[in-house]
Order: structure tokens, then sequence, then C-alpha cells
């Protein structure tokens, strides 16, 4: 019995591993910010210039949605209806990269993204970037 206890308890620490390790995917800092105010330190030294939009990436309405809304919700605390521009610089069907421009105090960001095993988006990469 007691064997029993010690193995679930082991499989419980692993998992929660594993779910801290998905959580705490690494950027440039070691951990991928989830609030505006730590996405605004995450960056070292002076901000780069945003990546503006490439007119010449075409995506349909859906893949501009599943792209934009991993973007847009990597920062939880940044009250719904606030407006953001997604600018999309690369893009091929397992990464890309841009800017996104929250209006208000919200802040300015380049991101990259790529796609997991599951084919949704992640972001791999958000540091503050200048206008």
């Amino acid at each position: 019995m007691k064997r029993i206890i010690i193995t679930a308890a082991a499989v419980v620490v692993l998992v929660a591993a594993g779910v801290l390790a998905v959580r705490l995917r690494a950027t440039s800092n070691g951990v991928l910010p989830n609030t505006y105010a730590q996405a605004r330190s995450s960056g070292r030294g002076a901000p780069k210039a945003c990546l503006s939009a490439n007119k010449n990436i075409t995506l349909d309405d859906t893949a501009r949605a599943d792209l934009e809304m991993a973007v847009i919700g990597q920062l939880i605390d940044v009250p719904a209806g606030t407006n953001v521009d997604v600018n999309v610089a690369t893009y091929d069907a397992s990464a890309a990269t841009g800017s996104e421009i929250y209006g208000k105090d919200f802040g300015t960001y380049n991101f990259t993204v790529r796609k997991d095993n599951a084919g949704d988006w992640r972001v791999t990469s958000l540091v503050p970037c200048s206008k």
C-alpha cells in the first residue's frame, strides 16, 4: 500500500512539473510574459522597432483570427474591448512574426508564434518594441 501511495505521489509531481514546463515557455529572460507589466519589462536594452505589416501576406479569415487570438490572448490582464492592431511581418505554415500595438497605455510588442503539435498557435516570444 505504501508503494502505491509513493508511486501516485511521484506521478502527481511529474505531471505538475510537465504543466509548469509548458506554462514557463522560454524567452530571452527565461519566462514568457503574460501580463502587460511583465511584457514591458521583458526586453533587454533599448526596444527594437516594431515589425511592420507585410502587405504581401494574405491570410484567410480563419487563419488570421487564429493567429491574432493567440497573440492577443497572451496578455491576460488587458481589458476586453481594448483596441489592438496585429501586424504580421512573416508567415509560413508553422511560424509567424509581427507586432501588436495596443491602445491606451498597454504598450507595443514584437511577437513570434509557432504551431504546436496539435496545430494551435503558441506565442514563443513577446518583447517590447518602439513605434
